[in-house]
Protein backbone atom coordinates (compact mmCIF):
# COMPACT_ATOMS: atom_id res chain seq x y z
CA UNK A 1 0.00 0.00 0.00
CA UNK A 2 1.41 3.49 -1.11
CA UNK A 3 1.39 6.20 1.91
CA UNK A 4 -0.55 9.27 1.20
CA UNK A 5 2.98 11.63 0.70
CA UNK A 6 3.63 8.33 -2.34
CA UNK A 7 -0.05 9.11 -3.31
CA UNK A 8 0.95 12.97 -3.60
CA UNK A 9 3.93 12.68 -4.84
CA UNK A 10 2.30 10.14 -8.10
CA UNK A 11 -0.65 12.67 -8.79
CA UNK A 12 1.76 15.68 -8.98
CA UNK A 13 3.54 13.76 -11.16
CA UNK A 14 1.12 12.54 -13.40
CA UNK A 15 -0.49 15.86 -13.47
CA UNK A 16 2.76 16.99 -14.83
CA UNK A 17 2.90 14.29 -17.53
CA UNK A 18 -0.80 15.64 -18.69
CA UNK A 19 1.02 18.79 -18.87
CA UNK A 20 3.25 18.00 -21.03
CA UNK A 21 1.03 15.85 -23.51
CA UNK A 22 -1.25 18.75 -23.81
CA UNK A 23 1.77 21.40 -24.27
CA UNK A 24 2.63 18.94 -27.77
CA UNK A 25 -0.68 18.05 -28.58
CA UNK A 26 -1.70 22.31 -28.50
CA UNK A 27 1.63 22.76 -30.51
CA UNK A 28 0.91 20.38 -33.13
CA UNK A 29 -2.53 21.80 -33.61
CA UNK A 30 -2.66 23.56 -37.35
CA UNK A 31 -3.60 26.65 -37.29
CA UNK A 32 -7.81 25.94 -38.71
CA UNK A 33 -8.46 23.88 -35.56
CA UNK A 34 -9.21 27.33 -33.69
CA UNK A 35 -12.00 27.77 -35.78
CA UNK A 36 -13.38 24.41 -36.53
CA UNK A 37 -13.01 20.63 -35.51
CA UNK A 38 -10.46 18.91 -37.52
CA UNK A 39 -11.80 16.57 -40.31
CA UNK A 40 -11.39 12.84 -41.23
CA UNK A 41 -8.15 12.40 -42.06
CA UNK A 42 -6.57 15.14 -40.07
CA UNK A 43 -4.52 13.59 -36.83
CA UNK A 44 -6.84 16.07 -34.81
CA UNK A 45 -10.44 14.95 -36.54
CA UNK A 46 -12.73 15.89 -34.34
CA UNK A 47 -11.00 18.26 -32.07
CA UNK A 48 -11.34 21.86 -32.37
CA UNK A 49 -8.40 23.98 -29.69
CA UNK A 50 -11.32 24.32 -27.12
CA UNK A 51 -12.07 20.95 -27.11
CA UNK A 52 -8.38 19.87 -26.59
CA UNK A 53 -8.07 22.49 -23.67
CA UNK A 54 -11.52 21.28 -22.04
CA UNK A 55 -10.35 17.80 -22.10
CA UNK A 56 -7.11 19.14 -20.07
CA UNK A 57 -8.86 21.56 -17.65
CA UNK A 58 -11.55 19.31 -16.97
CA UNK A 59 -9.02 15.75 -16.35
CA UNK A 60 -11.87 14.93 -19.19
CA UNK A 61 -11.46 11.41 -21.19
CA UNK A 62 -7.78 12.01 -23.13
CA UNK A 63 -9.18 11.01 -27.20
CA UNK A 64 -7.58 10.31 -29.73
CA UNK A 65 -5.53 13.51 -30.63
CA UNK A 66 -3.59 12.84 -27.19
CA UNK A 67 -2.55 9.62 -28.25
CA UNK A 68 -1.09 11.18 -31.02
CA UNK A 69 0.80 13.46 -28.31
CA UNK A 70 1.56 11.05 -26.34
CA UNK A 71 3.32 9.51 -29.33
CA UNK A 72 5.25 12.35 -29.90
CA UNK A 73 6.21 13.08 -27.17
CA UNK A 74 7.41 9.87 -26.09
CA UNK A 75 9.16 9.01 -29.80
CA UNK A 76 7.26 5.82 -30.12
CA UNK A 77 5.01 3.80 -32.02
CA UNK A 78 1.45 3.32 -29.82
CA UNK A 79 -0.22 -0.02 -30.79
CA UNK A 80 -4.31 0.57 -29.29
CA UNK A 81 -6.53 -2.20 -29.51
CA UNK A 82 -9.84 -0.92 -29.86
CA UNK A 83 -12.56 -3.03 -28.11
CA UNK A 84 -15.38 -0.54 -27.82
CA UNK A 85 -17.35 -1.52 -30.81
CA UNK A 86 -18.25 -5.34 -31.48
CA UNK A 87 -15.60 -5.36 -34.34
CA UNK A 88 -12.07 -5.04 -32.80
CA UNK A 89 -10.37 -2.38 -34.23
CA UNK A 90 -6.20 -2.25 -34.10
CA UNK A 91 -4.75 0.98 -34.61
CA UNK A 92 -1.02 1.99 -35.01
CA UNK A 93 0.12 5.72 -33.88
CA UNK A 94 3.67 6.80 -34.92
CA UNK A 95 5.64 10.27 -34.13
CA UNK A 96 5.09 12.51 -36.60
CA UNK A 97 1.11 13.41 -36.63
CA UNK A 98 0.52 11.28 -39.66
CA UNK A 99 -3.26 10.02 -39.86
CA UNK A 100 -3.32 6.86 -37.37
CA UNK A 101 -3.76 3.55 -39.37
CA UNK A 102 -5.68 0.49 -38.77
CA UNK A 103 -3.44 -2.75 -39.11
CA UNK A 104 -4.11 -6.41 -39.26
CA UNK A 105 -3.99 -8.79 -35.96
CA UNK A 106 -1.24 -10.40 -38.27
CA UNK A 107 0.36 -7.01 -38.62
CA UNK A 108 0.25 -6.68 -34.86
CA UNK A 109 1.44 -10.17 -34.02
CA UNK A 110 4.26 -10.03 -36.13
CA UNK A 111 5.07 -6.83 -34.28
CA UNK A 112 4.71 -8.73 -30.96
CA UNK A 113 6.87 -11.47 -31.99
CA UNK A 114 9.49 -9.48 -33.49
CA UNK A 115 9.24 -7.70 -30.11
CA UNK A 116 9.22 -4.20 -32.17
CA UNK A 117 9.55 -1.08 -29.43
CA UNK A 118 5.79 0.18 -28.84
CA UNK A 119 3.42 1.01 -26.12
CA UNK A 120 0.56 -1.15 -26.49
CA UNK A 121 -2.73 0.34 -25.28
CA UNK A 122 -6.21 -1.40 -24.66
CA UNK A 123 -9.12 1.16 -25.72
CA UNK A 124 -12.51 0.45 -23.67
CA UNK A 125 -15.77 2.81 -23.32
CA UNK A 126 -13.98 5.68 -21.80
CA UNK A 127 -10.59 4.54 -21.05
CA UNK A 128 -7.40 3.61 -21.66
CA UNK A 129 -5.28 0.89 -19.88
CA UNK A 130 -1.59 0.05 -20.63
CA UNK A 131 -1.04 -3.72 -21.81
CA UNK A 132 2.17 -5.37 -20.41
CA UNK A 133 4.52 -7.37 -22.64
CA UNK A 134 4.19 -11.20 -22.19
CA UNK A 135 7.15 -12.84 -20.39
Amino acid sequence: MLSLADQEALEEWSDAEREKVFDVVMDALPSYASGYIGSVGDWCQGNTCDSITQIYQRDLFMNEAYVHGFSNLLQQEIIVVDVREKQLAIVCYEPGYGTQEQISMRSACKKREEQVKCLWLLLTQGHFSALLPAV
